[in-house]
């Protein structure tokens, strides 16, 4: 989005206003430079607005302050993300769909600080992630060869599907 607005140089530091600009490359500088500011902001969540209070018009510390706030791949920061990965169980109640939502944010962040987790990983996880009542499920799927992430999730979501129409026909049944 930066770059679409001429302003990702700017951003990155790397064009300045020269001391010698006429007024009209001084007002596009000062033009650019107010959009790139509004796109930062506008970009992210009202939650941390607080963080660029102090560099209202100076895009290029914005984002390094939010660099510095965000982007950290730092070994303590993989490891909260990885404790939390490994710990992820299916919530009583909770759909397959944002099971699965939860686990792609944590996979997602993981790999976008270098910590990439391999498919395989993935699918061992996910399947150690779930309830009792979806045991049979698991026991078919580790039978199988060349089980892939996606094969898993459709299975899971199959399996969700067909838990809820059981259940709906239990309780017509129970009513009549």
């Amino acid at each position: 989005c930066l770059m679409v607005k001429d302003a990702w140089e700017i951003v990155k530091g790397e064009e300045v206003l020269e001391q010698a600009a006429t007024q009209r490359q001084r007002d596009e500088f000062k033009k650019r430079r107010n959009r790139a500011a509004a796109t930062i902001v506008t970009s992210i969540s009202s939650e941390f607005i607080y963080l660029l209070t102090s560099w209202d018009d100076n895009p290029s510390e914005m984002w390094k302050v939010l660099c510095n706030s965000f982007d950290q791949d730092t070994m303590s920061n993989k490891i909260f993300l990885k404790k939390q990965l490994f710990q992820l169980k299916m919530k009583r109640g909770e759909s397959v769909e944002n099971h699965l939502r939860r686990m792609k944010e944590l996979v997602d962040r993981l790999a976008a600080i270098g910590a990439e987790v391999e498919e395989e990983d993935q699918v061992v996880l996910l399947l150690n992630s779930l309830p009792e009542s979806y045991s049979a499920l698991v026991t078919t799927l580790e039978q199988q060869r060349d089980l892939s992430l996606k094969r898993v999730q459709q299975s899971l979501i199959h399996e969700e599907m067909k838990k809820k129409e059981k259940r709906l026909a239990d309780e017509e049944n129970y009513s009549t």
